[in-house]
């Protein structure tokens, strides 16, 4: 199910940094004739981005991140820190304990944590007292986890997806996969998701029920380089997922239909996000882009060296990814 890249990128990263390989965050510049944001994917303005800035120092193997009110929020193998997302600030921990953490998600009612032994964890905001919600057994590398206003959804045993009330309470399973269940996103009253051993691509009621597949896993070969990142994500009404198999991002209609290709030729695709009207992907060595309606491909971290993006997360005006190849550095930069 996962590749030996991911396990071994705490340790990976240690030795990077033992040597003083140090990524350089340069300032990034397109103009309009360049395929960069702005330029050459339909804008006809000059692009002009303030300097990429790493928002978390290169001190631990980071692999999630999600930003909300200001902050960026990151694990490092079983820490959860946060740093302003302005960048600049001091790092504060924020949750600490033997056990990896897996996964994270952020809102307004605290911290949600996906901790590999098996709990499901609630951090209230600012006293950041934990709280066990759920505690299914096993998630599992990387066990991703995701909340709405009620619930809070995740991956336990390898398979099956729950969710448990955000206030507490008894948690329910409401999918299966046939393998492994790889990555899922929620989007209004469906939660989508793609099986990583088949690698279909699916959709399931949040309240559980009828699993309607979108895409059979002989054309989807939905996964990320090694599982780790989410790498599906919904937006303008299409299904968006990663295939490292096929070295491309795909997409399809919510309510199912053809597919088709938005990105080929890609070297190990991790994670992939939607916003203001761009499908975002990290790869190997960079963080790229594409319109949602089609157009050229931008690397939009061309200016950074030696990097190696994994999860992605958005506000506003920015763009945030994990890099394990500096020790564990979230960067921002504009999108």
């Amino acid at each position: 199910m996962t590749s030996g890249r991911r396990h071994t990128a705490g340790l990976f990263a240690v030795l990077v940094a033992s040597l003083g390989v140090v990524a350089c965050g340069g300032r990034v510049v397109f103009d309009s004739a360049s395929e960069g944001p702005g330029g050459g994917d339909g804008g006809s303005a000059a692009y002009r981005c303030p300097n990429a800035s790493a928002v978390a120092p290169a001190d631990r193997g980071a692999s999630y991140v999600d930003v909300h009110g200001g902050w960026v929020y990151y694990n490092s193998d079983g820490v959860i820190a946060r740093a302003p997302a302005a960048g600049g600030g001091a790092v504060e921990i924020v949750y600490e304990q033997i056990a990896p953490v897996e996964d994270l998600d952020v809102d307004a009612s605290g911290v949600y944590v996906a901790v590999k032994d098996g709990r499901i964890v609630r951090l209230a905001p600012k006293t950041w007292l934990p709280t066990t919600l759920a505690d299914d057994g096993y998630v599992g590398w990387y066990g991703d986890i995701s909340v709405d206003e009620t619930h809070v959804y995740y991956r336990h045993d390898c398979r099956y997806l729950a969710r448990v009330p955000k206030k507490g309470g008894a948690s329910e399973t409401i999918a299966a996969a046939e393998g492994c269940l790889g990555g899922f996103t929620l989007h209004e009253d469906d939660v989508y998701f793609y099986d990583f051993d088949d690698g279909s691509v699916a959709r399931v009621a949040k309240s559980g029920g009828p699993v309607t597949t979108l895409v059979e896993g002989a054309q989807a070969r939905a996964g990320g380089e090694s599982g780790p990142a989410n790498g599906i994500a919904v937006g303008d009404g299409q299904v968006y997922w990663v295939s490292d198999e096929l070295g491309r991002i795909a997409k399809v209609a919510t309510t199912g239909g053809p597919m088709s290709v938005v990105a080929e030729g890609l070297d190990g695709v991790d994670d992939v996000i939607v916003g203001d009207g761009f499908v975002y992907w990290s790869e190997d060595d960079r963080v790229a882009r594409a319109p949602l309606g089609g157009g050229p491909v931008a690397d939009i971290t061309a200016e950074l060296t030696s990097i190696a993006p994994m999860a992605l997360a958005l506000d506003d005006a920015r763009l945030y990814f994990t890099d394990y190849m500096v020790g564990g550095s979230v960067w921002s930069i504009c999108r």
